[in-house]
């Protein structure tokens, strides 16, 4: 049983890119269960995963960086739009009278985020109130907070965001299968279905169901958002 669940999440990484020998792998654990001499130290087989993890990733990001290099370009050309020296994009369309925020001070902004093809995935404007945070405490992904920390009270910027200023890029390691069996409740989940599963420790995990058959589901715990540029209008109402 366990060399058929092993065989069968070897084929799944392996189609995600990892160049696996599913005998040597299947070797590997009998020696590893037997307390044999293992090949690689823990240490060893970690920063292995991670470089083979990092060289996966640019050949799913290439295209990505290429166009955003090209976006980037043309918006540099406009009178107005800088970059920090972070390589954060900032255009100022409403200059500010009020004063900047300190670390820890909380704010209080109104925003609207797009995607890059124009869509609207997020707005307080539609809510119709404020986003409260506290500024440079890491609430907020990292190209906004620092957006709102370089601005003035009534000062309206619109900035754009890489995937490594947002979300990040999507981990081939966050993708996981577990057995139904071994998961109460598994059992009704379909493919597509948005839900949170909680780890050891006690920490909730919003999860995706990607993939799902009689016997295992196939979990995604990248965030949404993870590989997309994001474009956002902010802007900064009070700081207390």
């Amino acid at each position: 049983m366990l060399k058929a669940q092993l065989s069968q999440r070897v084929d799944e990484m392996k189609s995600m890119g990892f160049a696996l020998d599913k005998q040597k792998v299947i070797v590997a654990l009998g020696s590893y269960l037997k307390g044999e001499q293992m090949a690689f130290t823990a240490e060893e087989a970690e920063a292995y995963l991670n470089a083979y993890v990092e060289g996966l990733m640019p050949k799913e990001e290439a295209l990505s960086l290429e166009s955003q290099q090209e976006f980037l370009d043309k918006q540099l050309s406009r009178p107005g739009v800088i970059k920090t020296a972070s390589g954060l994009v900032f255009e100022t369309v409403k200059e500010g009278t009020g004063r900047s925020p300190k670390l820890t001070d909380k704010v209080r902004v109104l925003y609207k985020g797009r995607l890059a093809d124009g869509t609207v995935f997020d707005s307080s404007y539609d809510r119709g109130e404020p986003l409260e945070f506290i500024c440079g405490m890491g609430m907020m992904i990292r190209g906004y907070d620092e957006a709102v920390a370089n601005m003035e009270v009534g000062q309206s910027v619109d900035i754009h965001l890489t995937p490594d200023q947002a979300y990040g890029y999507p981990d081939p390691r966050a993708i996981f299968t577990v057995e139904i069996s071994q998961l109460p409740g598994s059992e009704a989940l379909s493919v597509g279905q948005n839900v949170v599963l909680y780890t050891t420790a006690g920490q909730p995990m919003p999860v995706k169901v990607t993939a799902r058959d009689d016997s295992t589901i196939t979990f995604d715990a990248n965030h949404e958002m993870a590989g997309k540029e994001l474009n956002f209008h902010i802007e900064l109402v009070e700081v207390q």
